[in-house]
């Protein structure tokens, strides 16, 4: 599930702009923050990614609890896993992030959840990118709410063909968005004619300024020099543009494909992998700007506790929530573990933290985003949720 109802209603403003498209290999979706907003960015060097998992993946099964007969009376897999703290292993495919467990470079929220449970994917999503106390309170994005309360707007880019609505404003309008699979490069003959055809219309001066831009912070990456096709590459290409010079501190990455209804262990072991990949493709990509990087790997809900009769798993309630990143407080188990006696509705793992509590955490001590704001602007409706402190260095 890569997209959204709002994705197909909303294009007024990228379409505008649709046909920057072909000038980068980076593909340019649409900015609508004016390029000269640049000069008003914090000037810190944090760097925050956020990656999200689509379709709803199975916490239990990612970090699950082999000592634990709860988890094995469900049916669960007791295969030996890479052991973490508080009963919870790393599954096989995850097991090259053990190290970064060890140095306090990643965390684990294992029961995440939204304000207000669905099972619908296109619900569940939107409610997860709007940051509302429920579906539809607000027509925009939390992340670029947050950058916009810093003058960070042009801060910010989405990995891929699109840019998701974390990063839209009410406009349907978005931050840039550069895709590692396009080949093409930008011609300087069109940019000059179209700089010329668009001088003094902001919105279409803004937007070539910022193709010209990511085509100028990805110039000479390819595909393969990415890393190869998918998550991965995505991933890298992204750290890049993060790193020294790449001239971006915020990303989105979006990853489709977590709706594991049957044959589950074979395609969590590869997606598994290579959502640890792509997290190494990060920590390579920004380089000496790991210490000041924080990841939020997030998915719009978990699975069934109990494996259904394809081997599968069906849409459930909390999920888990991952933090990764020199700049995290790692090598530990964030909020509360509620158990898998009582089970919500007899069949999902129980919510026990608010998604939007990691997110403020983080948003505030990382970003720096004023703890008034977050509450009445980037997360209204949210003034009993505590945002969790201590999450990053």
């Amino acid at each position: 599930m890569s997209l959204t109802r709002r994705d197909i209603l909303v294009g007024g403003a990228g379409a505008a702009v649709g046909l920057l498209g072909g000038l980068t290999g980076w593909r340019v979706a649409m900015a609508a923050t004016p390029v000269a907003a640049a000069a008003s960015r914090d000037a810190s060097d944090a760097r925050l990614v956020l990656i999200i998992l689509r379709g709803g993946l199975d916490g239990l099964a990612a970090f699950p609890r082999p000592g634990d007969a709860q988890w094995r009376a469900l049916g669960r897999d007791t295969e030996a896993k890479v052991n973490l703290s508080d009963g919870f292993a790393l599954h096989p495919g995850l097991a090259s992030l053990a190290p970064w467990w060890t140095e306090g470079a990643l965390a684990l929220v294992p029961a995440a959840g939204q304000p207000a449970a669905t099972r619908s994917h296109f619900d569940a999503q939107d409610l997860l990118e709007e940051g509302g106390a429920k579906l539809g309170d607000v027509q925009d994005g939390w992340l670029r709410r947050a950058l916009d309360t810093l003058g960070m707007g042009s801060a910010a880019t989405a990995i891929g063909t699109g840019v998701p609505l974390v990063l839209r404003d009410k406009k349907g309008a978005g931050a840039s968005s550069v895709d590692p699979g396009r080949e093409s490069r930008l011609d300087d003959a069109l940019a000059r004619e179209l700089s010329r055809l668009w001088a003094g219309d902001g919105t279409l001066e803004a937007a070539l300024g910022e193709a010209m831009r990511a085509h100028a912070a990805a110039d000479g990456m390819t595909t393969k020099d990415a890393g190869g096709d998918g998550l991965a590459a995505e991933a890298t290409g992204a750290g890049r543009l993060l790193g020294p010079g790449g001239g971006y501190r915020v990303a989105v990455l979006d990853n489709a494909g977590w709706d594991t209804h049957a044959g589950q262990a074979a395609r969590l072991e590869r997606q598994l992998g290579d959502l640890a990949a792509a997290l190494a493709g990060l920590r390579a990509g920004v380089g000496e700007l790991w210490p000041r990087t924080a990841i939020l790997v997030t998915t719009e809900f978990g699975r069934t506790a109990r494996p259904n009769g394809t081997t599968g798993t069906d849409h459930g309630t909390a999920g888990p929530l991952l933090l990764a990143g020199g700049a995290i407080r790692g090598g530990r188990v964030v909020g509360d573990w509620p158990g898998l006696v009582e089970l919500h509705e007899g069949r999902d793992l129980r919510v026990a933290t608010d998604v939007r509590a990691v997110f403020k955490g983080v948003l505030r001590d990382h970003l720096g985003v004023d703890a008034a704001r977050l509450e009445r602007e980037v997360f209204p409706g949210s003034a009993g949720v505590s945002a969790l402190g201590g999450l990053t260095r």
